[in-house]
């Protein structure tokens, strides 16, 4: 969760919320099935360890409600989304909301290659207890300055796989936690086309507010 001017919103990956490939804009479903609602696990007003579900629509008649970004017409989408609450206003329905305080980005200058990354999520729908995310240690494999094939993400080395998407991804620079970007999917080899184990992409934080501040 972030809010920017007021407003509360789910950040997540673009392939999350349309089931399509970012990339080419295809249909993960051979049927063509997209999602309509999006159920999200918010903490309890009374009690954070408990958790209620609220779903978020998707659309507004036929149009999509998230904001989306596009790379270029070639290259397709940049795989971050950022989907205002509007069915789930903060404290009704004893929901509360602890969005992510996006000062807390980490620069540049802060991550180098090898350092440990903490990625936060349900790796293969697992949890911790009561509700909570996993954390899993990787290690950035990428020079943060370079973008991989073009795209601004960073390369980490890690046990990713499914239940990541849309991961919130920290590293740890002086003793503070701070946030590098958002977890997409494993990488896919340039030579085989396979996935390439122990590899995954993370989305760079500062791509949330250009996709923020796009939005007229």
């Amino acid at each position: 969760m972030v809010k920017n001017k007021e407003t509360d919103y789910l950040v997540t990956n673009w392939h999350v919320l349309t089931h399509k490939s970012p990339d080419s804009g295809e249909c993960f479903s051979s049927e063509g099935n997209i999602p309509t609602v999006v159920n999200i696990s918010h903490h309890g007003a009374e009690a954070p360890n408990k958790w209620i579900t609220q779903g978020e629509q998707l659309f507004v008649d036929s149009t999509l409600r998230w904001i989306e970004k596009k790379r270029d017409a070639e290259k397709g989408y940049i795989d971050i989304a950022a989907l205002p609450l509007k069915d789930t206003p903060p404290r009704i329905n004893s929901i509360e909301l602890f969005p992510l305080d996006l000062s807390s980005i980490a620069r540049e200058e802060e991550i180098n290659p090898g350092m440990v990354v903490y990625i936060i999520g349900y790796l293969e729908g697992m949890i911790a207890g009561d509700g909570w995310p996993i954390w899993i240690t990787g290690h950035i494999a990428s020079d943060p300055s370079l973008d991989y094939c073009g795209r601004p993400v960073y390369l980490i080395n890690a046990s990713t796989g499914g239940g990541l998407s849309g991961a919130p991804v920290f590293i740890e620079a002086k003793g503070i936690m701070k946030f590098i970007g958002v977890h997409s999917s494993g990488v896919i080899s340039r030579h085989s086309g396979g996935r390439v184990e122990g590899m995954g992409e993370v989305w760079k934080a500062s791509l949330i507010d250009d996709i923020l501040n796009s939005h007229k």
